[in-house]
């Protein structure tokens, strides 16, 4: 928030800011403090927005008191001039680094991960995060940065499990980390998959040690599943409760001869017979 008065006070004045419960709690989602007791109030000159673009510096005597009243906290400090504040556990010094554009699209069963920046000074790299409900982030991916260079550079990443996802929405954003390692996020971009069509995919194939299966079902229900050899003969099975969506399992090849195998999925909304291939 920016207060921007008509004089500026003449000597230190109180502040007192409010903050929601719902807000702090999501704060702390996000990898924020762990309590209340631990957040401050932070300042800088920048106009109030959503990424912090100036250095900040904590309010003169921090947080002097806490109050909890129902679903709200009110923060309280003296400052010597208004200016934009925030709400951290600590000061922050905003990254360099200009993130121009970042962007996703759905390409032939894999996500597209594009984004631009300019102005890079002591990047380090780029930190892919996916996440199936948009709160909570899993690294996926690195991506080295250029590191310093004024000039306007171009990143791509590739997520090829973007169909083995639980979930028909996939979010993704970045961490982008200096040489210090320091970072910050960039905003959020969200991946709307098709309508859930019933298949079975396999990842590696060929495969050495074990393959990874997806199973898609648009239905609940039990499927089977077998792995049969060139003769024709089950040289593994077994069945699975399946949910509407993907399901993952594993299976083990270290016990099989190399050679062409196929793998034979039944179910209530499901009959496929996939080739696999044993190093």
């Amino acid at each position: 928030m920016t207060i921007k008065p008509q004089h500026q006070p003449a000597d230190s004045v109180w502040i007192r800011l409010y903050i929601s419960k719902a807000e702090f709690d999501q704060y702390v989602t996000d990898g924020g403090a762990g309590s209340i007791s631990q957040l401050k109030i932070i300042k800088n000159e920048d106009s109030a927005k959503m990424a912090i673009t100036l250095p900040t510096t904590l309010a003169n005597t921090t947080v002097s008191e806490i109050f909890s009243s129902g679903n709200s906290y009110v923060l309280q400090g003296t400052i010597g001039e208004f200016s934009s504040f925030y709400f951290s556990n600590s000061a922050i010094i905003p990254l360099p680094l200009n993130l121009v554009t970042f962007k996703g699209s759905l390409q032939n069963g894999t996500t597209l991960l594009e984004w631009q920046t300019a102005n890079e000074i002591n990047t380090s790299n780029f930190t892919v995060e996916r996440s199936t409900d948009g709160r909570n982030f899993q690294q996926i991916g690195t991506v080295a940065a250029t590191g310093n260079a004024s000039t306007t550079n171009k990143y791509t990443y590739i997520d090829y499990d973007v169909t083995r996802q639980s979930s028909s929405v996939v979010y993704y954003r970045l961490k982008v980390v200096d040489i210090d390692d320091s970072y910050n996020y960039s905003d959020i971009v969200t991946i709307s998959l098709p309508f859930i069509t019933s298949r079975v995919t396999l990842f590696p194939n060929p495969a050495a040690h074990e393959v990874n299966v997806t199973i898609t079902t648009a239905i609940d229900g039990k499927v089977k599943w077998q792995l049969i050899d060139n003769a024709g003969r089950i040289v593994i099975h077994n069945s699975i409760a399946a949910k509407k969506g993907n399901n993952n399992i594993v299976i083990n090849l270290n016990r099989l001869s190399a050679g062409s195998y196929f793998l034979i999925v039944s179910g209530s909304d499901i009959d496929q017979k996939v080739k696999l291939e044993k190093l």
